[in-house]
C-alpha cells in the first residue's frame, strides 16, 4: 500500500464559526513504514482550547511503531513505544506540566491506541 495523502478537517459551532481545525497528512516511506501526522487546533467555545500535534507510525504490516501526542502547549505530552521482534512490551511515557512518567505494558498487536480524532479513528478501522 502506497500513501502520500494531505487533509484538514473543520468542525463549526451553532453560529457557523469554525472552532476545531485539523490538518493531516499521511505518507508511506521507502521501508514500507506509514508515519500519520495531524495537527488539531480547538478554540473558543471548546471547554479546552489548545494546539495539539500527533504523530503515529506503523509498520509495513499496519502494526504500531510508535504514536506521540503533544498538547496544551507543551503542558501534556505522552508517548507509546514498542519494540523489539517479539513485540511484547510497550513503553508508556508521559508528562504533565513537569511531572514524568514512565511505565512498560504487556503488549500485544490486537490492541489499538486512539486519540479522539476523526484520522485516528479512521487509523483505529483501517488496521481491523
Amino acid at each position: 500500500m502506497q500513501l502520500n495523502r494531505k487533509g484538514i478537517y473543520q468542525e463549526f459551532d451553532a453560529t457557523g464559526a469554525v472552532c476545531t481545525d485539523e490538518r493531516w497528512q499521511a505518507i508511506t516511506l521507502p521501508d514500507g513504514s506509514i508515519h500519520v501526522e495531524n495537527e488539531t487546533v480547538r478554540i473558543k467555545p471548546s471547554p479546552e482550547p489548545r494546539s495539539d500535534s500527533a504523530t503515529c507510525i506503523l509498520d509495513r504490516d499496519l502494526r504500531l511503531l510508535d504514536f506521540s501526542i503533544h498538547g496544551l502547549f507543551g503542558k501534556r505530552e505522552s508517548r507509546v513505544c514498542v519494540l523489539g521482534e517479539a513485540r511484547q512490551e510497550a513503553t508508556l511515557c508521559w508528562r504533565h506540566e513537569g511531572a514524568v512518567h514512565e511505565r512498560k505494558v504487556a503488549w500485544n498487536d490486537a490492541l489499538e491506541i486512539d486519540y479522539n480524532s476523526p484520522l485516528f479513528n479512521m487509523i483505529t478501522i483501517w488496521r481491523c
